[in-house]
C-alpha cells in the first residue's frame, strides 16, 4: 500500500475516471434503448403476422395494450437518455451524476419490462436462440447490471443530490 500523501494526481485521476465511467454508462444506455427499439419492432411485426383463432394476434385488445405500454417505456427511455446526454458535459459533477444515474434507473427498469414482454409475446418460441427477442433479453440482463445496477444508481442519485445542495437536475 502506498501512503496517500505519496500519490500524484489521485484526486484528478478519480475525477477523470468518474467522468469516463459516466460517458461509458450513457453509451451503454443508448445501446440498451436501441435494443428496446429493435425488440418492439420485432414484436410488432410478430403480432401482426402470427395468426390465432383466424386473425392476427395484433387484433386482440390485451396485446395492443401491452404493445402500447412497451412503446411508452421505450419513449420514456429515449427522453431520459437525451437528458443524460444533455448533462454529460455539465461542469457541475453532481448534476451530471444525477442525470446519468436517473437514466440508468429508468432505462434499467424499462429494459426488464420491454425485453421481458418481448419474450412473453412470442410464447415458448421467444426464449429459443432462433428468435431475436431471446438475444435482446439476455443482452438486456447484462446491460442492466453493467456499470452498476439500478440499486447502485439509486444510492448514487441520492448521494449526488445531497452534494448538489438543492440544485435542479437540469443545469
Amino acid at each position: 500500500d502506498v501512503p496517500a500523501q505519496l500519490l500524484l494526481g489521485a484526486d484528478v485521476a478519480a475525477s477523470v475516471l468518474d467522468e469516463a465511467i459516466d460517458r461509458a454508462t450513457v453509451a451503454w444506455l443508448a445501446h440498451g434503448v436501441g435494443s428496446m427499439d429493435a425488440c418492439l419492432e420485432v414484436c410488432r411485426e410478430y403480432v401482426n403476422t402470427r395468426q390465432q383463432f383466424g386473425q392476427p394476434l395484433g387484433k386482440f385488445q390485451a396485446l395492443q395494450h401491452l404493445l402500447a405500454d412497451m412503446f411508452v417505456s421505450v419513449q420514456e427511455s429515449h427522453s431520459i437518455l437525451f437528458q443524460a446526454l444533455a448533462q454529460i458535459d455539465n461542469a457541475d459533477i453532481a448534476v451530471r451524476q444525477r442525470a446519468v444515474s436517473a437514466a440508468k434507473i429508468v432505462i434499467g427498469e424499462a429494459l426488464q419490462f420491454v425485453l421481458g414482454q418481448g419474450i412473453q409475446l412470442h410464447g415458448g418460441y421467444g426464449i429459443t436462440d432462433e428468435y431475436a427477442v431471446s438475444h435482446f433479453y439476455k443482452h438486456g440482463l447484462v446491460l442492466e447490471k453493467l456499470l452498476g445496477d439500478s440499486a447502485v444508481h439509486v444510492q448514487r442519485f441520492i448521494a449526488a443530490g445531497k452534494a448538489a445542495s438543492g440544485k435542479a437536475l437540469v443545469g
